[in-house]
């Protein structure tokens, strides 16, 4: 791989973490010392009764890499480990892909990992990205997808942060803490 960095990134990006790192977040325990669930996931297929908004799922490394790894039909997403943890359960990636499919009017959506790429030996995280406005629709067209921020992905990871790219965090929001719509009579 012609991209190397010894201390940030991986070759693809990826955010290097040490082997400690790696350990207590497969524990639950993260760098702020917050203490999340963990789930298997065969435990996180069968459904968790209120999940919470922070966990993790361990998933077995050969699993994630047979996960679907491009375009798929909604319906074969539907019954994708790599789909089903992104989305937070089997009902949750039901709902999700019947609505894109049902707003996009399209029958397949992107979904892309690093699996095949990455060292599974070197320690690395990464960001999942929500990408593309036109769900699916033209997949089938060999433009090297570059469409700048319309770039039509679906949900992928294990790709650079480095040039434009949109990604979803969902935080709790406190409004009586913010100056956001306070009247100022």
């Amino acid at each position: 791989m012609a991209r190397s960095c010894e201390i940030g990134f991986t070759g693809l990006f990826a955010a290097k973490i040490t082997a400690t790192e790696a350990t207590e977040a497969l524990q639950g325990k993260l760098p702020d010392g917050t203490v999340i669930p963990v789930f298997s996931f065969e435990e996180f297929k069968q459904g968790v009764k209120d999940l919470p908004r922070r966990y993790a799922v361990v998933m077995d490394y050969e699993m994630a890499k047979k996960s679907k790894n491009g375009y798929a039909t909604f319906d074969d997403l539907k019954h994708d480990p790599l789909m089903i943890v992104r989305a937070g359960g089997v009902e949750a990636a039901a709902t999700y892909l019947d609505k894109a499919s049902d707003r996009y009017n399209t029958t397949v959506m992107g979904s892309w990992h690093p699996y095949h790429d990455i060292n599974p030996d070197q320690f690395q995280t990464s960001v999942t990205i929500l990408s593309g406005n036109l769900g699916g629709v033209d997949a089938d067209k060999d433009d090297d997808h570059i469409r700048g921020i319309d770039a039509e992905f679906g949900l992928r990871s294990g790709i650079s942060m480095v040039k434009v790219a949109r990604y979803v965090a969902v935080a709790p929001w406190d409004t009586s803490t913010t100056l956001r719509d306070l009247s100022f009579s």
